[in-house]
């Protein structure tokens, strides 16, 4: 069975109330990568699930993922890697998908870096900054700034890259 044919944010993260917060979040913004998109956003709430899930999407069809990093018994991070290492051989990634890593433990933003991550957004953010925090991280890589962080306090409040 294949996912129907559209493109996809996938929130990975084992508390449902965390993930619905952030889809919420995502829905209520015009984030530039979704523009114009008709998408569908998927919760995945356990590495085992990611791991069946990926082989259903249809081909380059994640624009976004967000992962957290603390999942009920292990962390996701040996998936994104491979997804990241082989990405000319796993086609569910769109060429332009947006990896963010998501934690409440500011100090794994290093741990997602070097697994291949665009991104890491503190889960400390309050609800109304975190598509902000996306759209930054987005941002930053089109200006071919690589590697971004965003914690507290927020990089973009002093920055005319976001209007």
């Amino acid at each position: 069975m294949q996912l129907p044919n559209q493109p996809y944010v996938v929130i990975v993260d084992d508390q449902p109330a965390a993930a619905l917060s952030l889809q919420a979040s995502i829905a209520d913004q015009q984030l530039s990568l979704l523009r114009n998109l008709s998408y569908a956003c998927d919760r995945v709430s356990s590495v085992a699930d990611l791991e069946r899930q990926l082989g259903l999407y249809p081909p380059q069809s994640i624009r976004l993922m967000v992962v957290d990093y603390a999942m009920v018994g292990r962390t996701p991070l040996h998936v994104i890697y491979r997804l990241r290492t082989s990405r000319t051989l796993h086609p569910a990634l769109h060429p332009e998908a947006l990896l963010i890593g998501w934690s409440a433990y500011e100090d794994v933003d290093s741990l997602f870096r070097s697994v291949g991550f665009d991104g890491f957004i503190s889960k400390h953010l309050d609800q109304r900054d975190v598509a902000q925090a996306i759209e930054w991280i987005y941002q930053q890589r089109l200006h071919g700034a690589g590697w971004t962080s965003v914690g507290l306090p927020v990089p973009w409040a002093k920055s005319s890259l976001i209007a």
